[in-house]
């Protein structure tokens, strides 16, 4: 069953829309939340807004391969950013390898946690094995965050 908002035309119809009128801006690029609410017919931070960003944004990425995200970092809270190349590299990459170091050592205290003594001969190797994968792959994604100036 398909969730309810993919059932909504105004939603629909308001992604198509403001994909549209953002098909006209290109990497480095700003776009008011304003503008886009005034384009899309949802007032801005309302659920329906935020659906609308949201399928306009993949949609974006996807076919024009250009990251958008919501706010331009230094001045937050102003409207969608067409991220350059150089932004898209390092903004969505960097977030995405820490946000995986944090899972893999959230999976590692996991196992540190968990005692031998109600583990069989399999499970006790599984763990150790794991628990190993994850130490290292955290010292190799170490090396893939770039370093501040």
């Amino acid at each position: 069953m398909p969730f309810p908002h993919e059932e909504r035309d105004d939603i629909k119809l308001a992604a198509t829309a403001l994909n549209s009128h953002l098909s006209r801006y290109n990497r480095g690029d700003l776009v008011t939340y304003e503008e886009c609410a005034e384009v899309c017919g949802f007032a801005y931070r309302t659920p329906e807004f935020e659906q609308v960003a949201r399928k306009v944004m993949a949609r974006i990425l996807v076919e024009r391969r250009i990251r958008v995200v919501r706010d331009d970092p230094r001045s937050v809270g102003v409207g969608l950013l067409f991220l350059t190349e150089a932004d898209q590299v390092t903004y969505g990459s960097t977030r995405r390898v820490k946000r995986a170091s944090s899972q893999l050592r959230r999976g590692i205290k996991e196992l540190e946690n968990c005692t031998d003594e109600n583990l069989d001969d399999q499970q006790k190797r599984m763990r150790i094995l794991s628990h190993d994968a994850m130490k290292q792959e955290v010292k190799n994604l170490r090396g893939a965050i770039p370093k501040r100036d």
